[in-house]
């Protein structure tokens, strides 16, 4: 349960937390991973 829940929170903060302080970006931007932040609604799969 532990190492999912670990996943969960280190895919939050890599594509879905953008922080004022690093120009709203997240740190898979940053780094080029991706285009833009990741929503819930995306993570979901809401067609």
């Amino acid at each position: 349960m532990v190492p999912k829940m670990a996943a969960i929170l280190r895919f939050y903060y890599n594509y879905m937390l953008a922080l004022p302080e690093n120009d709203h970006q997240t740190p898979a931007m940053r780094l080029g991973l991706a285009k833009g932040k990741i929503y819930a609604r995306d993570l979901i799969g809401y067609a």
